[in-house]
Parts: structure tokens; sequence; C-alpha cells
């Protein structure tokens, strides 16, 4: 006699064998995908947002900040290290330094990867990014309530990825590219 809970069980073993076959795809097309710069900005009190606009879609997004790449790479992020942990944004729902990525880097390019994150509606999420405020429970790098970073220009680039299946195929995405990427602030 066949036990029903078997039968079950071998229907997950099935669906989950075809699942595993599908994440080897999504880590292929992970290992080949590449941003696309979509807008620069300098941090001041003064943002154009209009610029946002052509943001709105579903995708992934990388945050980084513009270096001096003629400038020692260890020196560079005990200087940001110093100014993005004041006193003042602890406990303020802030994505915080990940040692273990910054480790992974050692040398200064023009453009440095600081955060990732992925999102439905890209523009609105970038807008968060730029201007909640510190005392807002969301986290997001709250930019504008960092005067101590004004004048520094900041690049968001993103990958537009439009799928059925977002809450499966983009955390998948997400933390493929932040391991590939390893931008040094965040939760995870």
């Amino acid at each position: 006699m066949h036990n029903p809970k078997n039968k079950k069980m071998d229907r997950f073993k099935n669906v989950d064998e075809k699942l595993t076959e599908q994440l080897k795809t999504i880590i292929d097309f992970a290992a080949d995908l590449s941003f696309e710069a979509k807008l620069t900005f300098e941090l001041n009190e003064s943002i154009n947002y209009s610029l946002l606009e052509s943001l709105n879609f579903a995708g992934i997004y990388l945050i980084e900040i513009k270096t001096n790449p003629q400038k020692n790479y260890k020196e560079w992020l005990d200087e940001f290290k110093n100014e993005w942990e004041k006193a003042e944004f602890k406990k303020a729902f802030v994505p915080n330094l990940k040692s273990k990525r910054t480790i992974k880097h050692n040398q200064l390019g023009q453009w440095f990867p600081l955060y990732l994150g992925k999102s439905r509606a890209i523009s609105k999420r970038i807008k968060e990014h730029i201007d909640l405020s510190l005392k807002q429970p969301t986290t997001s790098l709250k930019l504008k309530a960092r005067k101590n970073l004004y004048g520094s220009e900041f690049r968001v680039s993103v990958v537009r990825v439009n799928v059925s299946n977002y809450d499966l195929i983009m955390p998948q995405l997400e933390t493929l590219l932040r391991n590939r990427i390893n931008p040094i602030l965040g939760r995870q």
C-alpha cells in the first residue's frame, strides 16, 4: 500500500530538483550581469530628483561613491569609516560597514561600491536612501542627514529585472551580486 504522505514528499522533492536547476541558471546569469550607470549626483541640500523618474521599475541597484584612485585603499577606508560611523548616526536605522566585505577590496577605482539593494520601484527607494531622516525607522543610507559627506559624488547603477516571481528570484540575484561586488555597507 502506497503512503499518501510519501507521494506528497516525492512531489516536493521534484519541485526542489527543478528549483535547483533554475538556481544554477540564476547563478550563471548573475556572473555575467552588468550594471548600467543611470545617474550621478553631488550630495547637498538640493538634489535634482527629476533624474530618478527614469528609474521607475523593478530591479537591483548599486550605489557607489567617487574616490581618488591615487589614494591608498586602507587610508581611504579609515577616513570613510570615521565619517560614516559618527555617533549621531549610530542606532539610526542606517546600514553599517561590513568588515567581511571591506577586506575583499585592496585598491580604489574611480567609483567604489557602497550599497547594493533590490526594489520593486528603484526610483522611490533611491529617493529614500537620499532623503529619509535619521529618526525614520526605515533602514536606508539617509545621505542628506550626513552633512559631513556633502560635496561627495555618488553614482546609481541599475539592472532592470521584470519578473513575475520577484520574491523567489530577486533575493537570490541580490545575494549573488552582493557576493560578487562586495559593497561595504549593508545589513547582510
